[in-house]
């Protein structure tokens, strides 16, 4: 499976600064959300044949989750669950995903968690396939994270400087100068 996307989020609060009797620091959190990855698919959940070192030390670190049932068996709408805590139905965003020239995304009218962890005085970023809306209003950093690095649907790739809503992208080539995968960053 490729890595789809991954929400990070981080405590604002300086944890040298805290006064004795504060309450204690806020954890870290980190979510990981990959299309077509299987439960036993890296290391720290039993694969022996393929090595996920920094995943793995992740996992170690922290805290492993032994029960996820995805609501929806594609992208779009798994990750609308995910991110407003609803079934896809609910949010609009059913039964399957949004086409390349679709005009919206996940419903404006959805709270996210991650608007909640802004709310609670965290910094929130998205790495990776956002494929819940390609225009602005509807792009990561509208729904609640402050920085995003990735694409916006399933293929966004090939060899292009401009994604075709007249975003500019971030892209490389490689030694023959084919162009691949472009990454957004934020709302360009």
């Amino acid at each position: 499976g490729t890595l789809a996307l991954v929400l990070a989020s981080c405590a604002t609060s300086v944890l040298d600064a805290r006064s004795p009797g504060d309450d204690p620091p806020r954890p870290n959190i980190v979510f990981f959300l990959a299309d077509n990855l299987g439960y036993g698919d890296i290391g720290a959940f039993g694969m022996p044949s393929v090595a996920t070192p920094n995943i793995d030390s992740l996992a170690a670190d922290g805290m492993r989750l032994f029960n996820w049932n995805s609501a929806a068996v594609v992208c779009s709408p798994s990750r609308a669950a995910l991110l407003s805590g609803r079934l896809p139905v609910r949010t609009g965003v059913w039964p399957e995903v949004f086409p390349g020239d679709a005009t919206a995304g996940l419903s404006l009218s959805e709270t996210t968690f991650p608007q909640l962890l802004q709310q609670a005085g965290y910094l929130t970023g998205a790495v990776g396939k956002w494929h819940l809306g390609h225009t602005t209003p509807y792009l990561p950093t509208r729904r609640g994270f402050h920085s995003w690095l990735g694409i916006h649907d399933a293929m966004s790739g090939g060899s292009f400087d401009d994604d075709g809503y007249g975003h500019p992208v971030i892209c490389d080539s490689d030694l023959h100068r084919t162009r691949w995968m472009p990454l957004f960053a934020n709302e360009t």
